[in-house]
């Protein structure tokens, strides 16, 4: 099973859509001109989404389970044929990359996953390789990212640009943390 950590606000919107939106944004958080591009993801990858947002703490499994955003996110997916297939714990006093390897933890089926968000959290060294950064500034999830996220997903890290950083030199990074932590533990 492959996995799409997906944050709402910044990734499915940017501050344009808040700033045409006004108020209403409060009720409509996700700018419906995102979803076809999600839709092409899921569909030639097969990925479930999960997700990684705090508009999370809105949403549970089980219709009687949903509030107002909850539901509204569920019909917004439903329109595109998609749907959320979970979402990451909230554990109070840890960073998102924490709660998404709790979620992880134990899940031995996951062939490939991808974190879409746009805030370069510290994530824990063997997310790195999994995150695409998007813009809220600009205009959130856009078509040039595609290809990577879609390869993100196959597990095919060769060098693919993304925003700046190649996977294999967030993959050395993690692994120089890794011997670093090591060497000081061993002195």
């Amino acid at each position: 099973m492959k996995i799409i950590f997906l944050d709402i606000d910044g990734v499915l919107n940017s501050f344009e859509y808040r700033k045409r939106m006004g108020r209403k944004y409060y009720t409509e958080i996700i700018d419906r001109s995102k979803m076809p591009l999600l839709k092409r993801i899921v569909d030639a990858t097969d990925a479930k989404i999960v997700l990684s947002t705090s508009w999370r703490k809105f949403w549970n499994e089980g219709e009687k389970q949903l509030d107002s955003i909850g539901e509204y996110i569920n019909t917004v997916f439903m329109e595109f044929g998609l749907s959320v297939y979970s979402k990451i714990p909230v554990i109070e006093n840890v960073g998102r990359g924490e709660e998404i390897l709790a979620w992880l933890d134990g899940k031995r089926y996951i062939d490939g996953y991808v974190i879409l968000d746009d805030k370069n959290c510290t994530w824990p060294g063997p997310l790195r390789a999994h995150f695409i950064q998007t813009d809220i500034n600009s205009d959130g999830l856009e078509e040039v990212q595609e290809d990577s996220v879609i390869k993100v997903l196959n597990n095919e890290f060769e060098k693919t640009e993304i925003y700046g950083t190649t996977r294999c030199s967030a993959i050395k990074s993690a692994f120089n943390h890794m011997i670093a932590i090591i060497l000081n533990c061993s002195e």
